[in-house]
């Protein structure tokens, strides 16, 4: 609404008296949906952030199942075919303690040993392995098919190491030893 004035044969149009409101602020509506999409926003990332951390926990644990396992094996594998001292018998010999791994003299001596949490040769528990659990499995193999347990020994044995964190089975490996490895 302006006023129109006269002066001197000139007219011009003065601004009104109240100028017109402008929108200053934000409305509730927009401050509900900012702190909804912010909320959602958040809710989404802490989400992500746990699939990431659960994952690389699951990656991690893995790894270090498969580090027991081979370190089992490896022992394992540097033992016997056959017991030295001419032994036929399958397993742990009588003058073999059964929970002494230092006395084992050959590979299926090994054959149902178990320990938890994993221990070393000489039955020292490994660090930072509490929760954790070695498991040892011999058998005699078809040698043509080492998949195929045989009830004599036919110069093949297959060796199994499952290795399980917090009753979860986290790695088994399976290796073979044959009569002819030195």
């Amino acid at each position: 609404m302006s006023v129109q004035v006269r002066r001197r044969n000139r007219s011009y149009r003065r601004p009104p008296l109240l100028p017109r409101p402008t929108r200053r602020g934000l409305s509730q509506v927009e401050v509900v949906m900012s702190t909804l999409f912010v909320m959602l926003t958040l809710s989404a990332a802490m989400h992500s952030f746990g699939v990431v951390l659960r994952s690389r926990t699951g990656t991690s644990s893995q790894a270090r199942g498969r580090l027991l396992a081979q370190q089992l094996a490896t022992e394992i594998l540097s033992h016997h075919y056959l017991d030295p001292g001419g032994s036929p018998e399958f397993g742990v010999e009588s003058s073999e303690v059964s929970f002494d791994r230092a006395s084992f003299n050959d590979v299926d001596d090994f054959d149902g040993w178990s320990a938890a949490p994993p221990e070393d040769r000489d039955g020292n528990s490994l660090d930072q392995t509490d929760g954790w659990s070695r498991q040892v499995s011999v058998a005699w193999v078809e040698r043509d098919d080492p998949t195929v347990t045989s009830a004599t020994d036919q110069g093949v044995k297959r060796i199994t190491v499952a290795v399980a964190y917090l009753g979860q089975m986290m790695h088994e490996l399976v290796v073979l030893r044959s009569d002819g490895d030195s």
